[in-house]
């Protein structure tokens, strides 16, 4: 949330995204996965593992005022 939120700053946005959110998330995060080892010829990726996570989580809508 940190790195999103730094993102919005420079984008001299007051607030932080969704978007912003997904443009970080991939640097940040695809280090933390650990994979089984069952996994380690592969086919799956830690990669994969975040992309499939971003592209399964609903972005929340957001109200008119």
């Amino acid at each position: 949330m940190q790195m999103a939120r730094a993102v919005a700053a420079l984008d001299e946005l007051g607030f932080v995204t969704s978007d912003d959110v997904k443009r970080v998330a991939m640097p940040t995060l695809v280090h933390r996965p650990v994979l089984q080892p069952e996994n380690w010829d592969g086919r799956i990726t830690t990669r994969g593992v975040v992309e499939t996570i971003l592209n399964r989580t609903a972005t929340p809508a957001v109200a008119a005022p």
